[in-house]
């Protein structure tokens, strides 16, 4: 049944109106990926419920199945849920791969290198990560950004760190695009208020997320990673609003509750 969903999935077509011809439209086949260290089957399946959401906010991709490793280290590359992953690509079954963070991959510094480099970009399969806000398609060039967080986190990742995104994807208090922490808790830097007032307005309005993306790039107003670019100083490729970047902002309670301040 899988199967027979995967195809019609990836087959979608859609008529063009101005010339009658029909387009057919990439749906990615994408294989989620969740792995513990520690055989932990409630931090696990927390990792599919976080990768499950997020790509509800995405059109063009169809979510196979989540594929776990329980109980295994990252440094290991021969994990049986991993590979069974690869073979899915090798296969033609899988062209996209979704992951909490980046280090779920593996923490094999190298291993993941080749696959991130090489062979994910040879086999065309785009890349998603969850708490690196990345995606191949999008973010070609953060990759390195990405990666590096693996050598970050070898061992532990700073508890608060954990903390702080686990309550963004719960919904509850966190920081995000434009907002800071200070001793007296959190306000918006005012170069954002202004984009988000607008975002909030163009949604009243009945536009979709990613309606108010493409108005934000035509207008020429800086995307999320292009602000953290700028400020990182970095010289990287610019990036653009896209739709998941308005809803995440769109869910976030602080953004409403900033804007009545």
């Amino acid at each position: 049944m899988i199967n027979v969903l995967v195809f019609w999935a990836f087959t979608i077509k859609q008529d063009n109106k101005e010339g009658g011809e029909v387009l057919q439209k990439h749906i990615y086949r994408c294989c989620g990926y969740a792995r513990v260290s520690r055989k932990n089957d409630e931090s696990i399946n927390n990792q599919e419920n976080i990768i499950r959401e997020y790509l509800k906010n995405f059109d063009d991709i169809f979510l196979c199945e989540i594929i776990k490793d329980n109980g295994i280290s990252g440094r290991n590359m021969e994990r049986e849920g991993f590979s069974e992953i690869i073979k899915k690509i090798d296969k033609g079954e899988c062209d996209c791969i979704a992951v909490k963070d980046m280090s779920r991959l593996g923490r094999n510094y190298i291993g993941v290198g080749e696959l991130t480099e090489k062979y994910f970009p040879e086999k065309r399969v785009r890349v998603i990560s969850v708490y690196d806000d990345y995606d191949s398609i999008y973010d070609e060039q953060d990759i390195i950004y990405a990666v590096k967080n693996i050598m970050n986190e070898l061992y532990s990742r700073d508890i608060s760190e954990r903390v702080r995104m686990s309550d963004m994807i719960k919904g509850r208090r966190s920081t995000g695009y434009g907002i800071k922490r200070n001793g007296d808790g959190i306000y918006m830097e005012e170069d954002v208020r202004e984009v988000v007032e607008k975002i909030y307005e163009l949604h009243e309005k009945g536009y979709s997320g990613r309606k108010i993306a493409q108005y934000l790039n035509d207008m020429n107003i800086m995307s999320p990673s292009e602000r953290r670019r700028m400020i990182k100083g970095s010289r990287h490729k610019i990036g653009k609003w896209r739709g998941e970047a308005i809803s995440r902002i769109l869910r976030k309670k602080e953004y409403r509750e900033l804007m009545r301040i």
